[in-house]
């Protein structure tokens, strides 16, 4: 039977134990009429996070967090309203009542979901089999191991103009779903279509639910781009999302802090090495959906983008966006115009988290990049540096 409105609440709440949800994310012990444990929306080291069966409510006396199951779920796993009554419904058992259009949707939005899944899986085979020998020999010489590959879904996708497209079609996935995916194009001759993605290293793009929307791909020869990333999809808008948060966003609550590189393989080392509260931009043109995004996870943000011209570049863009925002961000500068990813594999997880512990307010970046620049000794070199930092 299908419910909505308040006879689905009604119903999730009959079928879902919030000490039991609770306890999927902390450890709870019995005290009296109530469950206690430490808080997981703050830091703390004496349990204050109470948990009321009976009432099916929570409250914590640490930071005053509070609410029914519904509230816990968006807290926990950021998400909105919706989303919890939909991920909620999914652990109850629960079928969502639709109007027939929104059932016709969700049946189109559930089929593209699967045909990226399908996508993903395919170009996992390949990165195992002979034809994906340069993708783990890249693989290897950035020092991503088995499991970490694996863990991201890392794929490769084969050389040839249709593997897979012919791959797909093969398990049921009309040329034309693909190509709403933008996994596939259509040929300019009107005739057929081609893979979107041909002998490139591929990097599944995961919603928060795991899913796979989109993807990223680095060449392995000399092509142009050396990336190339899904355009915009039904699943996919590249300025909503952060590449790696659904498998940093535990690390990111324990933290309190997000730390935001460019790039892919950036990310990919962070995680490798222990750094797991990092996500990617996806490029350098931070967008506002993406400094929102951060916000609604972390109440600081780390910036580390790369410390060559065009990384300062978009390190200042993002800072003015973070400042319109009213995210309290701070920069890590990298020594010698390099990357995250190259810093961690030359000098290692403890002195990037020194970078990290190290980074600095803006009015403080500002001021360091002012005087790099200008002569504090002299009178024209002040002005100069006070117009650089002085709003």
């Amino acid at each position: 039977m299908r419910l909505g409105g308040e006879a689905l609440k009604e119903e999730i709440r009959r079928r879902v134990d919030l000490v039991d949800l609770a306890a999927s994310y902390v450890t709870l012990r019995k005290s009296g009429r109530y469950y206690k444990g430490l808080c997981p929306f703050h830091q703390e080291k004496t349990p204050s996070f109470h948990v009321d069966r009976e009432r099916g409510l929570f409250h914590c006396f640490g930071c005053g967090a509070g609410g029914d199951l519904f509230d816990f779920v968006m807290r926990v796993q950021r998400l909105t309203f919706p989303e919890a009554l939909e991920e909620l419904a999914r652990r109850a058992g629960v079928e969502v009542e639709r109007s027939p259009e929104a059932a016709r949707r969700a049946t189109e939005q559930e089929r593209l979901y699967q045909a990226m899944d399908a996508a993903v899986r395919f170009f996992e085979e390949q990165v195992r089999v002979s034809g994906g020998v340069r993708a783990r020999a890249y693989l290897e010489r950035r020092g991503v191991d088995a499991e970490m590959a694996r863990r991201f879904r890392l794929g490769y996708a084969p050389e040839g103009w249709d593997g897979l497209l012919r791959a797909l079609e093969g398990r049921g996935f009309a040329a034309g779903l693909l190509e709403r995916c933008g996994l596939v194009a259509a040929r300019q001759s009107g005739s057929g279509h081609y893979d979107m993605f041909r002998h490139r290293l591929v990097f599944p793009i995961l919603d928060l639910r795991d899913r796979p929307v989109a993807l990223g791909a680095r060449a392995l020869d000399d092509a142009v781009p050396k990336y190339l990333n899904s355009p915009e999809t039904p699943l996919f808008s590249k300025s909503r999302m952060l590449y790696a948060l659904n498998w940093a966003r535990e690390a990111v609550r324990a933290a309190g802090e997000i730390v935001v590189v460019e790039g892919y393989m950036d990310a990919l080392t962070c995680h490798q090495l222990g750094v797991a509260h990092a996500v990617a931009s996806l490029g350098t043109a931070l967008t506002m959906d993406q400094v929102l995004l951060c916000k609604r996870f972390a109440p600081r943000v780390i910036l580390v983008y790369d410390s060559d011209a065009a990384g300062m570049a978009a390190t200042e863009r993002a800072m003015e966006l973070f400042e319109d925002a009213e995210v309290e961000v701070r920069i890590a500068v990298l020594p010698g115009g390099g990357d995250p990813d190259r810093y961690l594999r030359d000098h290692g997880a403890e002195a990037f988290r020194a970078l990290l512990g190290a980074a600095m307010p803006i009015f403080d970046y500002r001021l360091d990049r002012a005087t790099a620049r200008h002569d504090a000794r002299t009178t024209e070199g002040k002005v100069a540096i006070a117009d650089e930092v002085l709003p």
